[in-house]
């Protein structure tokens, strides 16, 4: 049987209504447990997870506390994840901090997910990195120039992959100001194929493509797509 007093359960549910979150997208399990009277676990991801528990002292603080400091109940709040870290544990004087603490934990998991998102950037890039560097390594000569056969060849490479990006902008919703940037980033590798040698063309075009990519594809199904788009068009020589 639940500790908690129904008012105060109710409240924890109205404050998971915070941050575009639902009282659904949590499981909520109130115990007789003085450690645990509450404890939130997020659906979606249950590494996720709230628990609002009394806090006994000990040691140095207890011997410290005064008789009537010693007689109040203390509480502490799990966050994972927390402000900072994984896990914190927090101290409060009363349950309404404790479930005060709710929105800011509710705020960590939205920012913990929407930095995860990133790591399609990271890994998308990693990708693209690997590809180029594979095309570099075939050159017999990384430190020489591209000829003039070698240029043609490496521009046509390049507007083929401009063209099929292009052939993508329904698929992606790729605006005009990103097209622009793409077809920039193209038009500035060509230019230097005449200026750079092999090895560090490679190196400074992996760089203009993939940041103007990372910008057109938004998820990871696109950057897979785009990643497998170059392989086709590029860097099957």
């Amino acid at each position: 049987m639940a500790q908690l007093k129904q008012s105060v359960i109710n409240l924890i549910y109205i404050h998971l209504e915070l941050e575009d979150f639902c009282a659904a997208d949590f499981d909520a399990n109130f115990s007789d447990d003085t450690k645990q009277l509450a404890k939130l676990t997020f659906r979606a991801k249950p590494a996720y997870t709230f628990i609002i528990g009394e806090a006994s002292e000990s040691g140095f603080l207890a011997l410290m506390a005064t008789p009537r400091e010693r007689g109040k109940k203390g509480f502490e709040t799990i966050e994972r994840p927390g402000d900072y870290k994984n896990v914190e544990v927090k101290n409060h004087d009363d349950i309404n901090a404790c479930i005060g603490r709710i929105g800011n934990w509710l705020k960590n998991i939205r920012d913990d997910l929407a930095s995860g998102m990133n790591n399609f950037d990271t890994e998308f890039v990693e990708a693209a990195q690997n590809l180029f560097a594979e095309a570099a390594a075939s050159e017999s000569d990384p430190a020489g120039y591209f000829n003039s056969d070698e240029r043609k060849e490496m521009a046509k490479k390049l507007d083929e992959l401009q063209i099929r990006v292009k052939d993508l902008e329904a698929k992606f919703n790729i605006t005009p100001e990103e097209q622009q940037a793409f077809e920039k980033a193209i038009s500035k590798s060509k230019a230097d194929l005449s200026v750079y040698p092999r090895e560090v063309w490679w190196k400074t075009t992996s760089t203009k493509i993939w940041n103007a990519m990372v910008m057109i594809a938004k998820s990871k199904e696109g950057r897979d797509l785009l990643v497998s788009v170059v392989k086709k068009f590029w860097l099957e020589r």
